[in-house]
């Protein structure tokens, strides 16, 4: 089983897997709260040089916002796809497509506040653009990172052989919102997303681990997927 801490970042959840061989940091959280991030490593035995890499599974604010921080501290390298890899670099602040009215009226406050500088973060230099599947045990895990798009055009995730899927914003609970229960009530291409979906099932996942909501079970996937591709 996944040797992994979980570390609530703000309004993200960021994960540290523990491998044979090293550490990797998957996503870094909303800004300011890098602190509370270096406190659990401290508190589980790591030292930020431990981390051997930073896997952003998407650049959106929440998951990036105390990136400088946590990379300047951790010294190594960020992995990030390639198709985000300049709005990384950029610092710029790019919202979601809503996928139901609810979240078009948030986002439609969203754009505001991008406006104003709230979603800012300061731009990161990306050390390694992951295009393809990218092996992690150059990096002392036994797991790979995998192209998962569909909330983003440049999502990415972790996956572990032994089922666990650390996944982003791929999967969400959002409970404030009826009728969408792990669905993403922001995604950029819905098709594209049911797509990720599918080859998270035939890869056979297990535990799938979001970054805003509990462990999501493959079967709890299955259910909502066959439900959503009977409407499409």
């Amino acid at each position: 089983m996944a040797d992994f801490i979980r570390v609530q970042m703000g309004t993200c959840a960021v994960y540290v897997i523990r491998g044979k061989g090293g550490n990797i940091l998957v996503d870094a959280g909303n800004r300011g709260r890098e602190r509370k991030l270096f406190r659990s490593l401290e508190k589980n035995g790591i030292q930020p040089e431990d981390i051997s890499l930073i896997v952003v599974t998407h650049v959106h604010y929440d998951h990036v916002g105390a990136l400088s921080a946590v990379k300047e501290r951790c010294e190594c390298p960020v992995a990030v796809h390639a198709k985000e890899r300049s709005i990384l670099e950029l610092g710029l602040s790019v919202l979601p497509a809503g996928t139901n009215p609810f979240a078009e009226a948030v986002l439609h406050m969203g754009d505001r506040l991008v406006e104003r500088g709230i979603f800012g973060f300061k731009p990161v230099k990306a050390d390694i653009i992951v295009e393809g599947v990218m092996d992690l045990q150059p990096f002392g895990i036994e797991g790979a990172v995998v192209p998962t798009p569909g909330h983003t055009v440049g999502s990415i995730s972790v996956l572990l052989p032994d089922h666990n899927a650390f996944v982003g914003d791929t999967v969400m609970t959002f409970p404030c919102i009826p009728g969408y229960p792990i669905y993403p009530p922001f995604a950029d291409s819905p098709e594209t997303l049911l797509d990720t979906w599918e080859l998270l099932l035939e890869r056979k996942v297990r535990h799938i681990h979001q970054a805003h909501g509990g462990e999501v079970s493959g079967d709890q996937l299955r259910k909502v997927y066959e439900s959503r591709r009977m409407k499409s």
